[in-house]
Parts: structure tokens; sequence; C-alpha cells
């Protein structure tokens, strides 16, 4: 059985609050020390330093032994405060919802 194709935008916008809100649940139940090292620092950081030293080598192929140590602090780091940025903004919307109390 086919379900109806909904075109009414509040019911829409209900059932992707409800989507949203279930996979914070799912996020959530794994911890925020493993949201920061999988999605900051293997999603965000990790890719972002390999593009830079791509990119740094495509256009100065002999760069300074003090920018890449530097990069590969830096923007690892960076990764997983973006991830705990987010994280902060998922539970502030998950509790302003009223599911739960806060996690750490």
């Amino acid at each position: 059985m086919a379900s109806a194709l909904i075109t009414d935008p509040t019911q829409l916008r209900r059932i992707r609050r409800q989507q949203r809100t279930t996979r914070w649940t799912n996020i959530r139940a794994q911890g925020r020390r493993r949201f920061l090292m999988h999605f900051g620092l293997l999603g965000l950081g990790l890719p972002l330093t390999a593009f830079k030293a791509a990119v740094d080598f495509y256009l100065a192929p002999q760069i300074p032994a003090s920018q890449l140590v530097l990069n590969l602090l830096l923007l690892p780091l960076c990764g997983v405060l973006i991830a705990s940025v987010i994280w902060s903004s998922g539970e502030r919307r998950y509790l302003e919802r009223g599911h739960g109390r806060a996690r750490d």
C-alpha cells in the first residue's frame, strides 16, 4: 500500500521536526565525546587538513615545516570546535522541545 502524498506545509514541518528529533536522539545516545571525535575530528578536521595540504602543495610545493605543523594542529581542532557548537545547538533545540535533561 502506497502512502499518500503530503502537501500540507504544516504537516511537512511537523514530520521533519520529528525526523530531526529522532536523528538527534540517536546521535545523543552515543554521547558528546563520540560526536566530537567522529563528526568533528574525523568528519571535519582531518578532511579539512588534507584538503588544505593538497591546496598548499599545489600552489607552493615547498611548504615551510612550521606551516605544516600549524595546519596539523589547528585544523583538526577547528573541526572539533565546530562540532562542539553543533552539539550545543542540537542540545538546546532538543531541550527546548521538552525532550529530557541536558547531557554533556
